[in-house]
């Protein structure tokens, strides 16, 4: 047998038993869902790369119900009151697998129950609904902001080509100086060049 022959036989060999494997003695072979992120666990990455990775989650919901396995290790919920369930009344703990999403320990990686009660504590004041709306006038001069510079590049038929991707990323930060830091970054200035 070649050398080669091995190398590409190991690995379809190793993704087999562990196909086998799930589906002999992992407890959610029995959540329905996709058989084809359970054999291909790389397919959710390739599906979240190419930006169909909510489709294709939707999907699976319309077909296999509120609880759909989407690998060998993940459970999707699209059932508000069972997260709701899940999440605060029962207080399920977070994966380890989270922690890798940021650098060190924050309010969203955290599985210290005590200090993520104490980081939400700190925050929520500002999601407040009477803060939230002492912010709207600030919003209101961003979103104006971002509809003049559409205005200013209309051609003379009326028509321009818009960039929404970073117009939206413009808004972003326009936003963030106007509640974070009371002024204004200018972003939109210029903004009839864009896109040209």
């Amino acid at each position: 047998m070649s050398l080669l022959a091995i190398l590409v036989a190991l690995p379809i060999s190793l993704r087999a038993l562990a196909a086998a494997c799930f589906f002999l003695f992992n407890p959610l072979r029995r959540v329905p869902g996709p058989i084809l992120n359970v054999l291909f666990p790389i397919w959710p990455l390739y599906l979240a790369a190419t930006g169909r990775l909510i489709q294709r989650a939707d999907t699976a919901h319309r077909k296999y119900g509120p609880v759909a396995r989407w690998s060998d290790r993940l459970v999707s919920i699209a059932d508000p009151d069972l997260a709701r369930d899940i999440l605060a009344e029962k207080d399920v703990s977070k994966s380890d697998s989270i922690r890798g999403v940021f650098q060190g320990e924050v309010l969203l990686n955290t599985l210290d129950r005590d200090f993520h009660r104490k980081m939400r504590r700190i925050l929520s004041p500002g999601f407040s609904i009477k803060y939230l709306k002492g912010l709207e006038p600030l919003f209101q001069n961003v979103i104006l902001a971002l509809f003049s510079s559409f205005e200013a590049r209309l051609d003379s038929s009326g028509a321009a080509e818009i960039n929404m991707w970073e117009d939206m990323h413009m808004f972003g930060l326009e936003a963030i100086g106007e509640t974070a830091f009371g002024k204004t970054f200018n972003m939109f200035k210029g903004a009839a060049t864009l896109g040209r």
